[in-house]
């Protein structure tokens, strides 16, 4: 299993749709993928996605919990190649359970080979 759940790869689908006729970088769509895994998260991303371009900045994380934090971060690094998740942090299950991790695999797997590992993953689902 890629995405975390029918909803995930339904709002996936629908903001990746959004950017679709874009040329948008392998980073921004792993990103995307991660912040739309979690529904608090992807609404409170919602309005700051334009462009193929993520404000960061003015994202409120205010009242989030730990996991929405963790997979924010995880997002943020993946576009921007900054360090806040590191390796031993997918060690605490308390913060990536196994299906966590294993979106993180495929978020990796997007930051490498872009639109052609989202084609795969709609390949492995058929």
């Amino acid at each position: 299993m890629i995405f975390n759940s029918p909803e995930h790869e339904r709002l996936f689908t629908k903001e990746l749709a959004k950017h679709e006729k874009k040329m948008v970088s392998r980073s921004f769509l792993a990103a995307l993928f991660v912040l739309t895994a979690n529904k608090k998260l992807q609404q409170r991303v919602s309005g700051h996605i334009e462009g193929g371009e993520i404000h960061w900045k003015s994202i409120v994380l205010r009242g989030i919990g730990v996991q929405e934090y963790a997979l924010f971060k995880l997002a943020k690094d993946l576009c921007q190649n900054t360090g806040n998740i590191i390796i031993s942090d997918l060690y605490d299950a308390e913060i990536f359970d196994d299906r966590t991790v294993r979106l993180v695999y495929a978020a990796i797997d997007i930051r490498r080979h872009g639109r052609t590992a989202v084609k795969n993953i709609n390949r492995k689902k058929e």
